[in-house]
């Protein structure tokens, strides 16, 4: 894909850079059919997010985007309500809001700039 050129080395550099440490658990971990599947999952559930994020950097001002990034908190949150039956207290439902607020009015003072 173009544009996504320095992430694909950046991930391939972690990969090298972590594989000693997974090195001693390789016949175990290939041996396991779950195991691998799973890991593909996940790489997958993770690489994907990532690279959309880092071509919206590309296209957005990065002040932008660091507020709108801030809100993976708020949706983490939403998500553990709905399926881990989480509840925050009040002062994390103030700083959602407050997250929410900078989110929207850095969107917002872009689009008029624009």
């Amino acid at each position: 894909m173009n544009g996504l050129d320095g992430f694909v080395i950046a991930s391939a550099i972690a990969a090298i850079l972590l594989a000693p440490v997974g090195y001693p658990h390789v016949s175990e971990f290939l041996s396991s059919g779950t195991l691998l599947l799973l890991t593909v999952l996940v790489t997958l559930l993770i690489t994907v997010p990532l690279g959309l994020e880092y071509l919206a950097l590309k296209r957005i001002e990065a002040r932008v985007f660091g507020v709108l990034l801030s809100l993976e908190p708020a949706i983490a949150t939403m998500i553990g309500i709905l399926m881990l039956h989480e509840f925050p207290s009040a002062i994390s439902w103030l700083a959602i809001a407050v997250v929410t607020a900078a989110a929207i009015g850095a969107t917002l003072a872009r689009k008029s700039s624009a």
